[in-house]
């Protein structure tokens, strides 16, 4: 999956970095000589004088999508979740699975509804202890 997409992101970089510093052609990938963890492997080794490692320096939101995704998709994601809700609304009855409906949540966003929900776990943790006031617990 990696290769691949670096290969739809850097195509010209790679070929001409693939050939000229490790004698290989992108052929050789695409009609499965090659395995991608080579091809990834060769890409990582690259010479940064080569047009593969500055491209990649210039051109880094692959990392950004750990926390966000740009913005157009970002737009595309929330008309697709708009979507989605407004189907819920007109079909209450089906399934998202039966309409083919997702709602798509960023990793950021994951996150804090990953966080609110540990915080509303220990909140209701405590008090259930407060409330467990046993005898034992009282003569001690």
């Amino acid at each position: 999956m990696a290769a691949l997409v670096l290969w739809r992101l850097f195509p010209g970089e790679i070929a001409s970095d693939l050939s000229q510093f490790h004698h290989r052609r992108i052929a050789d990938w695409h009609t499965g000589d090659m395995s991608s963890f080579e091809l990834l492997e060769l890409c990582e080794y690259m010479p940064e004088t080569g047009a593969f490692k500055p491209a990649l320096a210039r051109y880094n939101p692959i990392h950004e999508w750990l926390t966000e995704p740009p913005p157009a998709l970002a737009a595309v994601y929330q008309t697709a979740n708009e979507l989605a809700v407004l189907r819920a609304s007109q079909v209450p009855q089906a399934s998202s699975e039966e309409l083919g409906s997702i709602l798509f949540i960023t990793p950021s966003q994951l996150r804090k509804r990953i966080e609110e929900r540990e915080e509303l776990l220990e909140a209701r943790d405590d008090i259930y202890a407060w409330a467990d006031r046993t005898p034992q617990a009282d003569e001690e």
